[in-house]
């Protein structure tokens, strides 16, 4: 089985964010090129940045379909391990401004996460690749006391969060035709 990361095909947040890495370009091909080559394919479309949004989200979810991905996993931007530094560092190294509020960790960051994750599930939905997403949200941020009461209906979205946290993936040999 093979799987790469695939947070966005925009080229140049990329560059912000993953540098180091392979074009998204390339590393679609490798999906592409492997699932033609008779290898189980998975994806992770993560992080995805806040500059993607729900159009930019799509472009993956129709582009990874032609990979025929087992698994898509997806996860909003972690700001464990000072990731908003490293990238608040790289904008800054090559020129770009960029909006950090999103990253200060409180409700900004939360409602990015949860907008991101709901957006992965229209994306998924609207490429018939729903039935593969596994969602990773996370435990500790969007699970705690002061996000789930902000949410409209505590109850329904800490179910929703369960669903994923519970959730196992589809690997070769354990996956169910639907």
């Amino acid at each position: 089985m093979l799987g790469t990361s695939l947070p966005t095909l925009n080229g140049k947040l990329s560059e912000i964010y993953e540098p180091n890495v392979p074009h998204p370009s390339q590393r679609l091909d490798l999906l592409t090129d492997a699932h033609k080559a008779g290898i189980a394919t998975f994806v992770a479309i993560a992080p995805v940045f806040p500059e993607v949004g729900y159009a930019g989200m799509l472009k993956v979810f129709q582009a990874v379909k032609a990979a025929k991905p087992m698994t898509i996993f997806m996860e909003p931007v972690n700001l464990r391990l000072g990731i908003a530094e490293r990238i608040a560092e790289r904008a800054k190294e090559i020129g770009v401004e960029m909006d950090m509020t999103v990253y200060d960790g409180g409700p900004a960051w939360a409602q990015y996460a949860i907008q991101s994750l709901r957006d992965a599930e229209r994306a998924a939905e609207a490429t018939g690749q729903f039935a593969r997403l596994h969602l990773w949200p996370d435990y500790e941020a969007l699970g705690s006391k002061k996000v789930v009461t902000a949410q409209e209906n505590p109850e329904a979205y800490l179910k929703w969060l369960r669903s994923y946290w519970n959730r196992v993936s589809e690997w070769p040999g354990k996956t169910k035709e639907k």
